[in-house]
């Protein structure tokens, strides 16, 4: 990896963590991305149980609510703890190249996190 790559991954992630609680917002479930990609496998895949489905849209809602980011791809939550799911993401901040990262959003408490991947 560029180690201008790095800093700018890093700086993303400092952009969204400081700004997640000033932007935080209520469950919805309105707006649901059903764009396909290329090599998408979704058509024999299980469908999303509630609580995936809730982690998902609560991720893409957290990162979309932030000016200038924007979740170009978000994928199928994977359980990491009794309440907590990894999202991966794919999120564009003010139109620049896309960056994979992983979104932690934990069920109890309704708290989402970026990390990168």
């Amino acid at each position: 990896m560029s180690d201008s790559y790095c800093r700018g991954l890093i700086g993303l992630i400092a952009v969204f963590v400081a700004t997640s609680s000033a932007h935080a917002q209520a469950p919805s479930h309105r707006g649901v991305d059903t764009t396909k990609r290329a090599g998408d496998t979704t058509k024999h895949a299980a469908p999303l149980t509630r609580t995936q489905f809730e982690a998902q849209q609560e991720c893409k809602n957290s990162i979309n609510s932030r000016p200038g980011f924007q979740a170009a791809w978000v994928g199928k939550p994977v359980r990491r703890e009794k309440q907590a799911w990894d999202v991966p993401v794919t999120v564009r901040r003010d139109g620049e190249v896309n960056q994979r990262a992983t979104c932690r959003f934990d069920a109890s408490s309704g708290r989402v996190t970026l990390r990168p991947r």
